[in-house]
């Protein structure tokens, strides 16, 4: 749903249009996903051992909660890219832009493990030996945010945003 946030948004603050078929793509996403949770509401068993407990059952306030956090997350992945074509509008800069954005992500996730006092268990759990395809995981992930800010340059934000979306796909 992140495209569809962005898409809104998009038109919201950057003023970008789109037609007919961009709403009709809106309209089916939105379909599908109320189709795609009515039928799992409907095939998830009343007992099961999962984060979900028999008590709560689907309806319960775990899932809600789930449901809600990953409307919030795409909405903010929605807004980031909107927030981005601003941002290259008056310094078009893309790599330096991708490198501000993942600086500030990591500076405020070390921050939140710091409050939480777990930055040495962080640390000594999960550097000790780094694996090299984390590492190459971070190459392609790096060189996938600077061409989102490229092409941010290029294509309305309501196009970037679905095609950018499609990568766990």
């Amino acid at each position: 749903t992140s495209p569809v946030f962005a898409a809104i948004f998009a038109l919201l603050f950057l003023g970008e249009r789109f037609g007919v078929g961009t709403l009709v793509g809106i309209a089916l996403v939105l379909g599908s996903l109320w189709y795609l949770t009515v039928q799992t509401e409907r095939s998830v068993p009343q007992r099961q051992e999962t984060a979900v407990t028999a008590a709560e059952g689907w309806g319960g306030g775990r899932v809600r909660q789930g449901i809600l956090l990953s409307l919030l997350s795409a909405a903010s992945f929605g807004m980031g890219h909107v927030v981005r074509k601003a941002a290259l509008a008056s310094f078009p800069a893309a790599p330096f832009g991708a490198a501000v954005s993942a600086s500030v992500g990591l500076t405020v996730i070390l921050a939140l493990t710091i409050r939480e006092g777990r930055l040495g268990q962080l640390l000594h759990e999960n550097f000790r030996d780094i694996p090299v395809y984390f590492v190459a995981a971070g190459l392609f992930t790096t060189a996938g945010l600077v061409l989102q800010f490229v092409s941010l340059q290029y294509a309305p934000v309501y196009i970037v945003s679905v095609l950018t979306a499609t990568e766990a796909l």
